[in-house]
């Protein structure tokens, strides 16, 4: 059995950890001794405001970043740490959810997190990132087909773009970014000084058992630099039954080192590492997950205005074992799935006048290449599971360039991009084609392909009054084909493998949209007394689809067969989103809905996305701020419609899914005193028995579940 504990990693981990802060030889400014707190204060907005135009989601301006989703001429969405912190620590899923728009296929067992944007899920369609590095990983399950790792107790916000992006993070999107911003030095320190430490600890009930972080990190006038280790130790939990769920627990232990360098007064460099370790078990298996996260982020912003240049590369290695410990004829086998992913993005903004017009132009490159490599040794004889998760190299490359031009209340963004598509690899073949399945010879076979697609972007934007700012959108999106679903062959796992075949084809046509979306944001101050603030943004958008790719079930020689392929016609996906807030300081209260309706084609026995986003997602967020905002009493409401599984309007078949809930939770924190925070979270207080939305699996969802945490920074 090759399951390794991810304890492993911790003294790694830890190494690393010591090793940043020690090889720098920091010493405080004479500016941070006592009596100076205000000067130091002063000096570290000054950097938060020079380094917050690298457009990164940074500690200190996710408030600002927030307002500005209340203003942008597009649907984006700033998760904040407060946010996350109401929340409490558990999945990515939990946190997601609440995003109108945005929800998850899950599994139970799983720990990863598949993001559903718009209706977009899977291979590319919604470019899911962590500190910026695009998270590839796919593995062939009968369930969603492509999955993020991610730590939730090292996320301090998510910074989320909807609908089709023209400039960098948008090649080979459909649905939009979903981008993890991991902790920084920024959220740990306190009363303006240059170094400092955090230790978390939370206990759970109903299986969460324990968890807890440690951070460290220390800054000079040049060069600052943190480390941090995160474990948790979960068992099964209870749904509102208190019927156990199998197979529910996790060993994770992960890790991250972070080193920013101020090069010269305009340069600044920015490395990170991460490191991601969980052993779980799911249905017949069990888990070994391991992803590394490398990221360089380069800028150079001189005095002129013609030059913001800034560089992006990252490199994601994960490496996933798994190792069946039952099931007929494959019972020991043992397969590694690695993924090994590079990107890079070149952009530089320009800005100058022309007349009473202020124009702005940003253009770039960006690249991204995905090299995949399954390796499967034990008893199977035919090797199914590295044919189902098949080793192949794919690759996009491209040009982007956008121009704004404002001129009083107006403003016109015209953006295009240009996206080179390359793929190759082999495979072998089982059986024959039936009728309608693609042309492709028993035995070995090879593919080479590559195509080339202009995608344009268009954005109108108005601000008639200082309260209302409107705007109205239309975009090409432009998907290929993903390793899997053009090299996928050879049999089911199992002993069904007998009469299961898994079919390539080499013939497939890239995804292309065509959408638009109209919004509008409003903003009032001073509404109910003075200083509150109300905000509303709503948003209406639909998107067609052409040459949709999903799994087709068809007919082999001797065998059934699934391939993927392209659906005729046009699949259509439109709906509504509403986020408003209101905050006055004593009293805080958010909303949260979508409406969504997604025409989508099915995929055949589940391999894939099978259910379709709830239709309707309500989020109400209320609660009060007491003791000079030392304490934090609030409560949520999580409402969630049918999950429709199967079924599809144009062709007129029945759907079937998961029924409707509605999860009561509560959230309070106490601080103590500046370095010291008591917290609780309580989800599905009432106990209700109910099952996920969009799941992938028939198990319940955890029942009453208490979370107490405490939070010291020295």
């Amino acid at each position: 059995m090759k399951i390794l504990s991810p304890r492993a990693d911790a003294l790694i981990l830890a190494s690393a950890m010591s090793l940043v802060l020690s090889t720098l030889a920091f010493h405080r400014p004479a500016h941070a001794q006592a009596g100076a707190e205000d000067t130091a204060a002063t000096e570290l907005e000054t950097v938060v405001v020079t380094r917050g135009k690298e457009g990164r989601l940074r500690a200190q301006d996710q408030k600002a970043r927030r307002e500005e989703d209340f203003h942008a001429a597009s649907s984006t969405r700033t998760v904040t740490r407060e946010e996350i912190r109401q929340i409490g620590p558990g999945r990515p899923d939990n946190i997601l959810q609440t995003v109108p728009g945005v929800f998850t296929q899950g599994q139970a067992r799983m720990p990863g997190v598949s993001v559903n944007v718009r209706g977009m899920q899977d291979f590319g369609r919604t470019n899911v990132s962590i500190d910026g590095a695009r998270q590839t990983f796919q593995y062939t399950t009968a369930g969603p087909l492509g999955t993020v790792f991610v730590d939730p107790a090292l996320v301090r916000g998510i910074e989320i773009r909807k609908g089709t992006v023209a400039t960098e993070g948008g090649s080979g999107t459909l649905g939009g970014i979903v981008n993890f911003r991991t902790l920084e030095l920024d959220d740990i320190l306190t009363g303006g000084k240059d170094w400092g430490a955090e230790a978390t600890a939370t206990y759970g009930t109903n299986g969460y058992d324990w968890s807890g972080t440690l951070a460290a990190g220390a800054r000079n006038d040049r060069i600052s630099a943190l480390g941090a280790l995160s474990f948790r130790d979960s068992g099964r939990y209870r749904d509102g039954n208190g019927v156990y769920a199998d197979q529910t627990g996790q060993d994770l232990v992960s890790g991250l080192a972070k080193v920013g360098i101020q090069l010269t007064d305009d340069q600044s460099l920015d490395l990170g590492l991460i490191r991601y370790r969980n052993a779980f078990a799911l249905n017949s298996s069990e888990f070994d997950a391991g992803v590394t996260t490398l990221t360089a982020k380069h800028r150079y912003d001189p005095e002129s205005e013609l030059v913001d240049l800034r560089t992006n590369a990252y490199y994601n290695r994960s490496k996933i074992n798994q190792y069946w410990f039952t099931g007929n004829l494959i019972a020991g086998e043992d397969i590694d799935y690695s993924n090994d992913s590079f990107g890079i993005d070149v952009s530089n903004v320009s800005r100058f006048v022309a007349g009473d017009v202020d124009l702005a132009l940003k253009y770039g490159v960006e690249g991204t290449w995905d090299r995949v490599r399954t390796q499967e040794t034990g008893p199977d004889a035919h090797q199914t599971s590295s044919g189902w998760t098949p080793s192949g190299n794919r690759s996009i490359v491209s040009a982007f360039a956008e121009a704004t031009a404002t001129r009083g209340m107006f403003e016109l963004t015209a953006a295009a991009r240009i996206d080179r598509f390359s793929l190759s690899g082999s495979g072998n073949n089982p059986t024959s084609g039936g009728p309608g399945m693609p042309d492709v010879p028993v035995g070995p076979f090879s593919v080479d392909k590559s195509e080339t697609a202009v995608s344009p972007k268009v954005t109108l934007a108005a601000r008639p009054a200082d309260w209302l700012s409107l705007y109205a959108s239309y975009g090409l999106g432009f998907r290929p084909p993903a390793i899997t679903e053009t090299l996928m062959a050879n049999r089911h796992p199992g002993f069904v493998g007998n009469f299961v075949r898994f079919y390539p084809n080499p013939f497939l046509e890239p995804e292309r949209s065509q959408g638009w979306e109209a919004g509008a944001n409003l903003a009032f101050d001073d509404v109910l007394k003075a200083g509150d603030r109300l905000r509303l943004k709503g948003s209406y958008y639909a998107n067609d689809i052409d040459d949709y790719i999903v799994a087709i079930q068809g007919n082999c020689t001797g065998a059934i067969c699934f391939h993927f392929d392209n659906v005729a016609g046009t699949s259509k996906v439109k709906g509504f989103e509403l986020d408003a807030m209101y905050d006055a300081g004593p009293v805080f209260a958010g909303i949260g809905y979508h409406h969504i309706t997604a025409d989508l084609p099915v995929p055949s026995s589940g391999l894939g996305v099978f259910a379709g986003p709830p239709k309707e997602v309500w989020t109400l967020t209320a609660g009060v701020r007491l003791f000079e905002d030392r304490l934090v009493l609030g409560g949520r409401l999580r409402d969630v419609s049918r999950s429709v599984y199967g079924g599809q309007a144009s062709t007129g078949t029945p759907p079937s899914g998961v029924e409707p809930y509605r999860l009561y939770d509560a959230f309070a924190s106490y601080k103590v005193s500046d370095n010291l925070d008591l917290n609780f979270t309580a989800e599905n207080l009432t106990d209700k028995v109910y099952k996920p939305g969009m799941t992938a699996d028939s198990m319940n969802g955890p029942g009453r579940t208490l979370k107490f945490g405490i939070a010291a920074r020295f």
